[in-house]
């Protein structure tokens, strides 16, 4: 256990694992203001800056591979700020939809967690949509979620999805009419909620033509009021410049943003697989009590049985409710069944097969 004294105006910045118990002082992460009874997780791979208003201790217990360190000022640009303010200008109706956008490792989801905490702290009934398929807050990788926000929070993997959509892939570029259409369906169901705001975080997928037609069709789905793009230098310009009708703020990326190597990501989606299989089991169903839906349509060019496992699927009843993800352990069309490794204790109805694949030790592979 470390215990640290900081003096105002500068901020801790604690890489995970760790927990931080704030012991006295005023202390903010994203706007939310700690209080004394307040222990904070930072989970492996998350950076958490603890910006000192007053001058605070803390005791932090660090894990293997944690770092601390103090830096001067606030990691939070003023911009983001000034953002919120222009966002409370906003010509209000029943729900006020804020769209964020921004390359990789440019600090999106900080900044949804920023402004959910802005506005929970204005009393404004908040819901957020994670529309990160790679790297999930909400519900298992490849899934698009979203949520009613009711209480301040530090990381936006501490709520629980209301509702969730399987797209089956962990990138937009690789189904993007089902990634628009689950965004579209999640969108609407958020603005039925007596919330608000609904705040959409998006993927990282900015540079290029197809990913900026992309995002386009997504705005157009979405149809936000207020468009906030967060970048580093003028990536975003591109895409910015196909956004014109609609309402937008750009923001800076923060200082000392905790950068992801894409093997570091993947490793964070097969935690996430880890977390939503808990407790799974292989469960036998018959095919003829069920809707298969196939993604990857050349899959069916091969019907051996050792084509179909590992191959990650989505859970849904009747009403094609999301009820879960499962791994294929077989698929034996000869005699009608198929055997899933699955959390899901309920019977499906419809089963939709993606485009992941995943060993035994729930690992991505490439099939």
């Amino acid at each position: 256990m470390l215990n640290k004294a900081i003096n105002c105006g500068k901020t801790l910045l604690v890489d995970g694992p760790a927990t931080v118990r704030f012991v006295t002082g005023k202390v903010r992460v994203f706007g939310y203001l700690i209080s004394g009874s307040d222990q904070i997780l930072v989970p492996e791979g998350k950076r958490l800056p603890f910006f000192i208003e007053e001058n605070s201790e803390f005791d932090v217990n660090a894990g293997e591979n944690s770092q601390i360190q103090e830096v001067c000022g606030d990691t939070i640009p003023t911009s983001w700020a000034d953002a919120f303010e222009d966002l409370l200008l906003t010509p209000r109706r029943a729900t006020v939809r804020v769209m964020v956008i921004g390359s990789v490792d440019t600090g999106k989801s900080s900044l949804c967690t920023y402004l959910i905490n802005r506005l929970l702290d204005e009393k404004f009934g908040v819901s957020f949509l994670d529309g990160d398929l790679g790297q999930s807050a909400l519900g298992p990788p490849s899934t698009l979620a979203y949520t009613i926000v009711e209480k301040p929070l530090v990381d936006l993997f501490e709520l629980k999805a209301e509702e969730a959509f399987f797209v089956g892939a962990t990138s937009p570029s690789e189904n993007l009419d089902r990634t628009l259409e689950g965004l579209a369906f999640l969108t609407a169901e958020a603005a039925k909620s007596t919330a608000d705001f609904v705040v959409v975080n998006t993927d990282g997928w900015v540079l290029g033509e197809d990913a900026v037609k992309y995002k386009v069709q997504l705005a157009e789905k979405l149809a936000p009021d207020i468009i906030i793009g967060i970048q580093n230098n003028c990536e975003l310009e591109p895409l910015l410049a196909e956004l014109e009708r609609f309402r937008k703020i750009i923001v800076a990326a923060p200082r000392w943003v905790k950068e992801k190597t894409k093997e570091k990501r993947k490793n964070i989606r097969e935690r996430g697989y880890a977390k939503y299989l808990a407790g799974a089991k292989i469960k036998k169903w018959s095919l003829s009590a069920l809707t298969l839906q196939y993604l990857c349509v050349g899959i069916l060019k091969n019907d051996s049985q050792k084509s179909w496992k590992g191959l990650l699927i989505g859970l849904h009843d009747s009403k094609m409710k999301f009820l879960g993800i499962g791994i294929l352990q077989n698929l034996d069309l000869k005699n009608g069944t198929l055997k899933v490794f699955t959390a899901v204790n309920t019977g499906p109805t419809y089963i939709i097969l993606g485009k992941v694949w995943l060993d035994e030790k729930l690992h991505e592979t490439y099939n």
